[in-house]
């Protein structure tokens, strides 16, 4: 990615920002961008400028400057919560260090103003030596230097081991290095000593009580994100059971696989509440997670306290043992032990300093959360009178996965109680059900183990009932991708879901869910069809003609203008109704014909004169009978029978 188009990008948006009234920071404008350009939809390239077309930058930035300006959308906050979180709670060494570098800057000119003093005169000599005590008191927050017995307890405290002496050398040494060390040394052995004054009752005034106060606060801040996380929980809860009965399990009409989809129970009442109440939903789930992971964090704080705590006892002990009832004790035998209470007093005061930061991190996070609607009228009546269940009571629910595995008998369906250290493995999607979140458009719905564990790639994925998981394994890779498909138009739930790597993999290719291409099918047939099925029809009127029209057109017109007239003449006034009785008609067979066969006389003829005759008059002489001897006898005959 080329930085500096990057940066140039951001400041274009900002700058429309500006120009809208829109208030966001740089960082946020920054996190925003990177998410959204995990989708190769946007064609925002930054590796090369020739490719990038202004119109798609132009709508790229339309998009983002457009959804910045819903504030109380809760895609836009949600977004706001996980960088404010990650900037403010991830990084709590890098707050420490940034406090301590700003109590360093403060207290650098009262520094450089000792490391630079020259002068070896007495009326000197006091006047640096008040400047170290004001400097260590205030850099290990000791108390304030102006109150008289601070800076007493404080100044015994560094004359105890700073002689007159030493600090002439101090004064005299010319490298800074060395001096810096030097200053650096004293200040842990002055913190040591008036700590363990103040431990042992002897003097420490202006020094708080870290121990106590630490335990204190951190047994507060743990009791209030408890009674923070319940509240969010009980809403989280009615809010996933008023999504879950909101949508209904129905078969796709459109396939012909008898494939299950989830489709709303009530469009027209609550169709336009649906997808702000998922959005509502992943909001706070990962305002539950972020509390869930501070409350992680002070319960490790309160175990470091106590470690702590019993590790100072111990050092003040073996301390107090080697200088009880001793005038004098060797520096390298007591100055370890100054410096480790020192230290482990400087981190009981990063303890504070990180205490501090986490509530005002769970005030903050408090503040984003209730710049929503929630909506809660919409969601209870959507629950009605039915149970609102919680996490636990959806992992308590009889586990289906014999019954998943009755309907599939694929190895690619596990039992959680057979794979090994399984509680320990991440589950993808935080356990949330995919199948579900890709139907719903976006709903986080708790998967249960119970119901089997699908395993892709190395990844655990469960679901929320076995309708899911059987229509999940159909196409496993299918349904994987449409999962990432989905999380690049919804960047709010990248983090929440931790899919930011796999979508970085997959950021070249537009079209992760290709579409399935229906094989009709086809067979070869002979089929025996008629010469001529319509009979042929040749119109008597028919004229091909345009002379016969436009004659035909002039009749007509001639005879538009002639005037018709009726009369009424005796014939017609005459004429009235009449009644026919008929009958209806009756089968008979009737005698058409009859065979019979005629015998006619043999043709019989004869030539004469072909002998004796030596002229040509021969002629022909018939001696065919008549036909009607032929009738006669038989007639004669017939009769005679």
């Amino acid at each position: 990615m080329d930085e500096i188009m990057f940066k140039n990008m951001c400041k274009e948006i900002m700058r429309e920002c500006k120009n809208r009234s829109i208030k966001v920071s740089d960082r946020f404008i920054a996190y925003y961008v990177k998410l959204l350009l995990l989708n190769p939809a946007w064609n925002i390239s930054l590796t090369n400028a020739e490719e990038l077309s202004r119109t798609d930058l132009q709508n790229f930035v339309k998009y983002i400057y457009t959804t910045l300006e819903i504030k109380d959308s809760p895609n836009v906050v949600t977004l706001k919560m996980q960088l404010y979180f990650q900037c403010n709670f991830d990084t709590n060494v890098n707050i420490i260090s940034d406090y301590r570098n700003k109590l360093n800057t403060q207290l650098q000119p009262l520094e450089q103003e000792i490391l630079n003093f020259k002068s070896i005169e007495d009326d000197d000599l006091q006047k640096l030596l008040k400047l170290i005590v004001n400097y260590l008191t205030l850099l290990h927050g000791l108390g304030n230097p102006s109150s008289d017995q601070v800076y007493q307890q404080a100044e015994t405290a560094l004359k105890s081991v700073f002689y007159k002496s030493e600090l002439i050398e101090f004064i005299l040494e010319e490298n800074h290095d060395v001096k810096i060390d030097h200053l650096n040394m004293l200040s842990k052995l002055v913190a040591g000593i008036r700590v363990f004054n103040q431990r042992a009752m002897k003097s420490g005034e202006g020094i708080e009580d870290l121990p106590s106060l630490l335990a204190q606060a951190n047994e507060q801040t743990h009791s209030d994100l408890h009674y923070i996380l319940h509240d969010i929980m009980n809403f989280v809860n009615a809010l996933t059971t008023a999504i879950d009965l909101g949508f209904i399990i129905v078969r796709d009409d459109e396939e012909d696989d008898g494939t299950l989809k989830l489709v709303l129970e009530d469009q027209n009442k609550y169709g336009s509440y649906i997808d702000y109440l998922i959005d509502l939903l992943v909001l706070y789930r990962q305002y539950e997670i972020f509390i869930r992971q501070i409350i992680d964090e002070v319960e490790l704080s309160k175990g470091k306290l106590e470690a702590m705590f019993e590790q100072l006892e111990n050092i003040l002990k073996e301390t107090y043992s080697i200088i009880y009832h001793k005038t004098m004790v060797q520096a390298s035998i007591i100055y370890p032990q100054f410096i480790k209470i020192a230290e482990i007093w400087y981190i009981m005061q990063n303890e504070v300093i990180e205490l501090s930061n986490i509530n005002d991190t769970v005030e903050n996070l408090k503040i984003y959360s209730e710049q929503t609607n929630r909506y809660e009228d919409i969601i209870y009546q959507i629950i009605a009178r039915r149970q609102i269940l919680t996490d636990e009571d959806r992992m308590e629910k009889t586990g289906m996965y014999r019954k998943a595995m009755l309907y599939c008998k694929n190895t690619i369906i596990l039992n959680p109680g057979k794979i090994p250290n399984f509680d320990q493995e991440p589950l993808e999607l935080l356990g949330f059900c995919p199948w579900k979140f890709v139907q719903s458009g976006g709903a986080l719905i708790p998967g249960n183990p119970g119901n089997g564990v699908v395993k892709i790639k190395k990844r655990y994925y469960v679901f929320s009932c076995v309708e899911a998981i059987l229509e999940f394994i159909k196409d496993p890779e299918r349904n994987v991708c449409r999962v990432l498909e989905l999380a690049r138009l919804k960047p709010e739930v990248i983090d929440i879901l931790r899919l930011y790597d796999q979508l970085d993999e997959v950021k070249t290719i537009y079209q992760l869910v290709k579409p399935i291409v229906k094989v009709i099918a086809t067979a070869d047939e002979n089929i025996q069809t008629e010469d001529h099925p319509e009979r042929s029809h040749i119109d008597p009127e028919y004229m091909w003609n345009v002379w016969d029209w436009k004659r035909k057109a002039l009749k007509m017109a001639d005879v538009a203008k002639r005037l018709t007239k009726s009369t009424q003449t005796n014939a017609t006034s005459s004429r009235g109704s009449i009644k026919v009785q008929t009958h209806f008609l009756k089968d008979h067979n009737y005698q058409t014909k009859k065979d019979a066969g005629t015998c006619v006389p043999t043709p019989s003829t004869f030539i004469f004169g072909l002998r004796g005759r030596k002229d040509d008059k021969q002629f022909i002489i018939t001696l065919t009978r008549p036909i009607e001897e032929k009738i006669c006898a038989d007639l004669t005959e017939n009769c005679r029978k």
